[in-house]
Order: C-alpha cells, then sequence, then structure tokens
C-alpha cells in the first residue's frame, strides 16, 4: 500500500512553535538573539508506512497520515543543503485560516507485487519496486504577534527579566540602549503538557523586550 504523507494542520490555540524542537521545556524558549548561542536540535516526524499485500492478490493497507499541529500564520521552507556548507531554503507555502493545512511530504507508492506477472500470456516483466516517500528538512517560521510588551526606561531590566522567564537570549549589559532590535521570548506555565508529539504543544505568553524609551 502507498505510505502515509505528512501535514501541517493550523491549531488556533497554539501561539508558538517552542514545542517543536527538542530542546524545550517549560518556561524555556529561544528567541531573537538565541539561535546562535542555543545548538540546534530537529525533531523528526515519519509517517507510516503501507502495508504489504495479502493472499488472493490483495492489495495492503495504505499508511496513516503524520499530522503535525501549529498555530496560524506558520511559515514554511525546505532547506536544502549545499556540498560548501551553505543552505539554499524554498518556500513551501504558509499555514493561515484560508489555507488550514498543508501538506509537506508525500508517501511513496507500493511495489507492484506477484500478481502483476498473472493478468496475462505472454514476455513477463520485472515487477515494480516500492517507491519511497519524500524526505525533507523543513524550517518553520511564525510570524508572530507579542502578548505582552515589555515597555520602559533605558537600563530598567527588561531584558533581564525576559533571560530569567524564558529561554531567550538578549543583550545585556550595565549602559543603556543596550537593546536596539525588539527581543522576542515565551513563557510557558509550569503545567503545560510537555510530551506532546504532533504539535507545537504550548500554552504560554510571547513577550518583546521592547527597546528603552526617552521622552521626545
Amino acid at each position: 500500500g502507498k505510505g502515509g504523507s505528512v501535514l501541517l494542520v493550523i491549531d488556533d490555540s497554539l501561539n508558538t512553535l517552542a514545542g517543536l524542537t527538542n530542546a524545550w521545556r517549560p518556561n524555556s524558549f529561544g528567541g531573537s538573539g538565541a539561535a546562535s548561542q542555543v545548538r540546534e536540535q530537529r525533531k523528526t516526524f515519519r509517517a507510516e508506512n503501507g502495508a504489504d499485500g495479502s493472499r488472493q492478490f490483495k492489495n495492503g493497507r495504505y499508511g496513516k497520515d503524520a499530522t503535525i499541529r501549529v498555530p496560524p500564520g506558520t511559515v514554511v521552507q525546505e532547506v536544502i543543503e549545499n556540498e560548501d556548507g551553505t543552505e539554499n531554503l524554498i518556500d513551501i507555502g504558509s499555514l493561515v485560516m484560508e489555507t488550514p493545512s498543508l501538506v509537506v511530504a508525500y508517501g511513496g507508492e507500493g511495489g507492484e507485487g506477484s500478481g502483476i506477472n498473472t493478468k496475462g500470456r505472454g514476455v513477463r516483466r520485472p515487477r515494480m519496486p516500492p517507491q519511497g516517500g519524500d524526505r525533507k528538512t523543513l524550517r518553520l517560521t511564525l510570524k508572530i504577534v507579542a502578548d505582552v510588551a515589555l515597555v520602559g526606561v533605558p537600563n530598567a531590566g527588561k531584558s533581564t527579566f525576559l533571560s530569567v522567564v524564558t529561554r531567550a537570549k538578549p543583550k545585556i549589559a550595565n549602559y543603556p540602549f543596550t537593546t536596539v532590535i525588539p527581543n522576542l521570548g515565551v513563557w510557558v506555565p509550569p503545567q503545560a503538557e510537555t510530551d506532546s508529539l504532533d504539535g507545537a504543544g504550548s500554552e504560554g505568553l510571547v513577550l518583546c523586550d521592547v527597546p528603552g524609551l526617552i521622552a521626545g
């Protein structure tokens, strides 16, 4: 039988992609500025293989699809690694309310089986073997809107607060205007479910560290 496919499906109860990394744990998220300091850990999803055929020339059962839940606004890109170590990104699509699902990897085709040479006389030909499905490395980016903004005068401790309650790693120093661009982090409540295997699985709040304000 044919193999299952891998699909991304919108779940509007989610607001982060924090659960799609093996490094995620409660009260942790690698926000803006943390990517270069946190070791990359990829999470793997695999659909079910198709079943073998049975007696009396019966076709095998199709494999079940793997469904991954993501929040609205997720942008999907395929990562193509070059021999020189660089990467190319190919846009696959975006998940919004108008397009709530997206097939990112198609399952393989089943083989022809032993019954193909019993349908007629003549010269027999080799049976077609099963064809493997897609195997891809994807990069998911969330076009995110913060739930809470940390606003205050320069050097008030906004970045320090963000680094304590999330896994964001903003630049922290003892002088004003250390933060020149907004930093994002996600606070996840301790009682949140952390072992979900089929989606982003976060119930947290998105915090934004806004650069310090001065009187204009």
